[in-house]
């Protein structure tokens, strides 16, 4: 992400989603719950922490995360400390190589998160998220649809106020997020993103998200 963006910008979101957890993320907790031992979990673009809580809360979890905001990872490890929890939280930009080993995570989520770059670093952010997983790890992911930001668009006033940069990435040119990369996917580009996984459940346009839902297995055989 462009280095004039506001690192910080994203404080007018984070109460939207407080207290909260998306829809599929029991389920993912199921999934891993089977699982023998201590379970790594990340959570990419943690924000102020609500799914880091929401893992750091069950014992079983060994939770990490990183954001690029500063605000974000203070207020998430607050709120952890008010309940004698902990994480492993990091200011970190996710265009830049993750500092974690290969084949480190039993499970990688990311809610809303990585569709806010450009193509190559999308890729780049993929790459990583591979590097970093288990063989038959899980990987849940929120991305925005084509359809939906073309939609999107349309109800702030169409395409005179955003700058399509590429042909799936637009830039908002006025309100909360002016300047930031918003990459559009479609189902092709996110299955292709992620070959050799197993698709559990893919869905879109849902009464909590009108993106992509995303939940996925890394083959045992990588």
């Amino acid at each position: 992400m462009s280095a004039e963006v506001n690192k910080d910008l994203w404080q007018y979101w984070f109460p939207r989603k407080e207290g909260t957890i998306e829809f599929e993320i029991p389920k993912l907790e199921q999934l891993l719950a089977k699982r023998d031992g201590t379970i790594r979990i990340l959570d990419l673009g943690c924000g102020t922490g609500r799914h880091v809580l929401y893992f750091a809360r069950r014992k079983k979890f060994e939770v990490y995360g990183f954001d690029m905001s500063p605000y974000g990872i203070n207020t998430a490890k607050e709120a952890l400390a008010k309940e004698g929890l902990t994480a492993d939280l990091r200011v970190h930009d996710m265009t830049s190589r993750f500092d974690y080993p290969d084949l480190f995570f039993d499970a990688v989520i990311s809610t809303r998160v990585i569709g806010h770059a450009y193509t190559a670093q999308v890729r780049q952010i993929a790459t990583e998220i591979k590097r970093i997983l288990k063989a038959g790890g899980y990987l849940y992911l929120q991305v925005p649809s084509d359809e939906w930001e073309r939609k999107l668009i349309e109800e702030k006033g169409g395409e005179s106020k955003v700058k399509f940069v590429e042909p799936m990435t637009h830039i908002p040119s006025e309100g909360e997020e002016k300047g930031v990369p918003h990459h559009h996917f479609n189902k092709e580009e996110l299955l292709e993103l992620f070959p050799n996984f197993t698709v559990l459940d893919i869905h879109s346009a849902t009464d909590h998200y009108g993106g992509y839902c995303f939940l996925s297995q890394k083959s045992v055989s990588l």
